[in-house]
């Protein structure tokens, strides 16, 4: 332990300094975070659901699997008829399986077929707030920077308050 007479100084001039110093560092980042984190509506593009939509069409054209016997073109006479014979029961045997599939590959479509469509919509909706945002006066965006500064004297104040308590506290 150290004794009275052992006790360092504390420089109080020198850690205000350092806390004057972070706090305008601090004040000087908020502004130009928030202004950079707000990206601009014009970034944004809307979705080709038009492609969307040609593939959920290719992916249910083989959604029913197993569902039947390929008609076995490449066999002819006794061949083609054994062939579809031992393919039905195939088909018999495996339904158990293909049926369950079959359906969850209807359901996934069917849901990919909702989300597109609103997808649709949301791409309208990207329109009309695109066009409203594109007609926003010089006004607003200065009152933007207006709300920008005020947060910066608010963070002024609260820096001030804080060092006043603490040295209302050293007193």
């Amino acid at each position: 332990m150290l004794n009275k007479k052992e006790t360092p100084e504390i420089c109080v001039d020198e850690i205000k300094a350092k806390i004057r110093n972070e706090v305008n560092r601090r004040r000087q980042a908020i502004p130009e975070a928030f202004l950079a984190s707000s990206p601009s509506i014009s970034s944004f593009s809307s979705i080709n659901t038009a492609g969307i939509r040609s593939l959920i069409s290719q992916a249910a054209t083989f959604a029913d699997a197993g569902a039947a016997v390929s008609p076995m073109i490449k066999f002819t006479g006794l061949k083609r008829k054994l062939a579809l014979f031992i393919g039905k029961i195939v088909v018999y045997l495996a339904s158990f399986i293909t049926t369950k599939q079959r359906t969850f590959n209807n359901l996934v479509i069917n849901s990919l077929q909702e989300i597109t469509d609103h997808l649709d919509t949301l791409n309208d909706t990207l329109a009309e707030i695109k066009t409203v945002t594109e007609s926003l006066s010089e006004e607003q965006v200065e009152e933007k920077t207006e709300i920008c500064q005020l947060r910066r004297n608010i963070l002024d104040q609260q820096n001030r308050l804080v060092i006043l308590l603490e040295a209302r506290k050293s007193m």
